[in-house]
């Protein structure tokens, strides 16, 4: 990849949908960024990998909606980056179905702490945002930006995205990884876990920074290799674990769908029971997975 075009053309992709970001009602902004994106994303360019890794894993028959789907959820979720800070607690509650065997509303009034571990879909950080209506401290592990070498193209447009998702964070904050991660910033997430507050983290693309803590496990027909880190500091204390993603569904509507982990059988247990849960996700939407284009299955 050549990082200046592609930065280049994702920070001119970015700018347009600045704009249609502002267009009402939501449900015409979100078809024309949609619009936009079919023509004009940089991942564009990843199609043929997209569609040869859909083909490989699920069949045929999900070829072609899987990477129109792929479009769809792109041009979504880049519009978001600017309509993330308008997101208030009545506007979640109105756009977002909650779905899954997991209790929200237990939730609600739980002593422990949970982890929520999500997948690198297209609306990850939506995610974040949406679990903020259980009114808890959110704490969400990330990939520092600042490691991508097209990060300077968009810098000032990402590091507003994680000040406007952290404002939903009820005093939360990112906890950034990268190789020179503080000691700090990992005593914070266990003192969230300690003050029964809620991680959520990202487990199904390789972390380079955390090699001696991963895992293989089956995924089709093929292995994915799984940081379980914080799944391993987590199993320290007694914590639920949930499985979930946000996807849109069409209009200005989107679902959330979280479903229950049974931690008893360890770390092995829990990282299996992640992967079947990303499956079920590939086969209600295949688009929705931005892995696609990250491997070569």
């Amino acid at each position: 990849m050549d990082a200046a075009h592609y930065g280049q053309q994702y920070a001119q992709f970015l700018h347009r949908l600045r704009w249609i970001s502002k267009i009402k009602p939501l449900s015409l902004a979100y078809q024309l960024a949609i619009l936009t994106a079919r023509y004009q994303s940089p991942h564009i360019g990843n199609e043929q990998q997209v569609k040869q890794n859909i083909l490989h894993c699920l069949g045929e028959q999900f070829i072609d909606q899987g990477w129109e789907q792929f479009i769809k959820h792109t041009g979504v979720a880049n519009c978001n980056i600017f309509r993330m800070r308008h997101m208030t607690q009545k506007w979640l509650k109105k756009h977002i179905v909650i779905a899954g065997d997991w209790d929200f509303k237990q939730g609600l009034q739980t002593e422990k702490p949970t982890v929520f571990m999500t997948y690198h879909n297209h609306h990850p950080f939506l995610f974040t945002v949406s679990i903020s209506m259980l009114g808890r401290l959110i704490r969400t592990l990330a990939m520092n930006p600042k490691d991508s070498a097209v990060y300077p193209y968009f810098a000032d447009i990402y590091d507003q995205y994680f000040t406007d998702c952290e404002a939903h964070y009820h005093g939360g904050n990112f906890v950034l990884v990268d190789e020179k991660t503080p000691l700090a910033a990992t005593r914070s997430v266990a003192k969230t876990l300690k003050d029964k507050q809620i991680v959520i983290t990202l487990n199904d693309v390789f972390n380079p920074y955390a090699e001696k803590r991963s895992m293989d496990l089956d995924f089709y027909h093929s292995k994915l290799t799984c940081p379980t880190g914080t799944v391993e500091m987590a199993l320290r204390h007694d914590v639920d674990f949930v499985a979930g993603w946000v996807r849109w569904i069409g209009g200005n509507k989107f679902k959330l769908e979280l479903y229950t982990i049974d931690p008893s059988h360890g770390v092995e247990g829990i990282m299996q029971q992640y992967i079947h849960y990303l499956q079920i996700m590939l086969e209600k939407d295949a688009g929705l997975w931005e892995g696609w284009k990250f491997f070569k299955f």
